[in-house]
């Protein structure tokens, strides 16, 4: 199993739609092959943090998810894009601006235990 653990900054006017997308992000990761499980979390220091989670059954699994639906929180110049056409999200938030505040730090663990 693999996880990755990503910490995103919300712009502080952007709060009720970044902790919307999280969760329609969850739901359409569950629909994906290799998902294991997800967990979102708001820091108590800083309401402005959200820290993910996710599992997954192999690296496989996850690039693939990565490549077809993170276009989303970010690109390589750090700079928060707009949704892209073509994404379980567009429909949805078509031409809103990403709810980031700033680049998100993702790290990727190789899973030696889990008690679920």
């Amino acid at each position: 199993m693999i996880a990755q653990i990503v910490e995103h900054w919300i712009s502080p006017d952007a709060m009720e739609q970044g902790e919307m997308l999280y969760r329609d992000n969850g739901a359409a990761m569950k629909k994906a092959p290799g998902f294991v499980m997800r967990m979102v979390w708001v820091s108590k220091t800083d309401p402005h943090k959200i820290t993910t989670v996710s599992i997954w059954r192999d690296e496989e699994s996850q690039q693939n998810w990565n490549q077809k639906n993170t276009g989303h929180i970010h690109d390589e110049f750090g700079v928060p894009p707009r949704v892209p056409p073509g994404t379980e999200y567009y429909e949805k938030y078509r031409d809103l601006p990403s709810p980031l505040a700033r680049d998100a730090a993702v790290e990727d663990y190789d899973v030696i235990e889990a008690s679920l």
